[in-house]
């Protein structure tokens, strides 16, 4: 459901990087269920996920309030990728059950006001690309439950080792109390004691 409109554009593809070509995406929504169009909000989650493929970014989103004849809800999209091919893959893939998207490869040395992807917002969808990888291999591995696991099974040797410790001491202490008593009670002792209390 995914047409493009690219033949005059894509004859000047030389004056553009194919690896930050710029495509306006328009996205018509033909049913419209609720304020905000579903194909907007899962664009919007798939970005926060950082579920977009490798290579491929959403600069902005911008969707219309009103449904305009013939018939649908507009949704503009700024896309960023290798090429044409790749982003109407990756438009099809994110919200091509919902909506029919038509790609328009933007004309940069006339264009006002727009910017592509900076380092820092690459490096940030990188990182969250590469942190839900990060998860879907641990939840195959299952790394974190084992630690988890591990963690729970020192704990619980950690403290019933204290446990046991406090045990054994305060018993010792227990069977010791005639003894303190009986050196609490000698002479020599209280003497000693006196003279600290009174040295001070």
């Amino acid at each position: 459901r995914t047409l493009y409109t690219c033949t005059a554009v894509r004859l000047c593809a030389e004056d553009y990087d194919p690896a930050d070509m710029l495509v306006n995406v328009m996205s018509v929504v033909d049913t419209v269920t609720s304020t905000v169009p579903l194909p907007v909000m899962i664009l919007m989650d798939t970005i926060r996920r950082g579920e977009l493929p490798d290579g491929v970014a959403v600069l902005q989103v911008m969707p219309c309030s009103e449904t305009v004849a013939p018939a649908g809800q507009r949704i503009f999209s700024l896309w960023q990728g290798p090429d044409v091919e790749a982003i109407s893959a990756a438009v099809e893939s994110t919200i091509g059950d919902h909506c029919t998207s038509t790609l328009f490869p933007v004309m940069e040395d006339h264009a006002h006001g727009i910017s592509k992807e900076s380092l820092d917002e690459r490096l940030e969808r990188v990182a969250r690309t590469t942190g839900r990888k990060i998860r879907a291999l641990d939840g195959k591995l299952g790394v974190s439950e084992g630690v988890t696991a591990a963690t729970a099974v020192t704990v619980a040797v950690t403290t019933e080792a204290a446990k046991t410790a406090w045990e054994g001491t305060k018993s010792a202490w227990d069977k010791a109390a005639p003894y303190r008593e009986k050196v609490a009670d000698n002479e020599v002792v209280q003497h000693g004691v006196a003279q600290v209390v009174n040295s001070k």
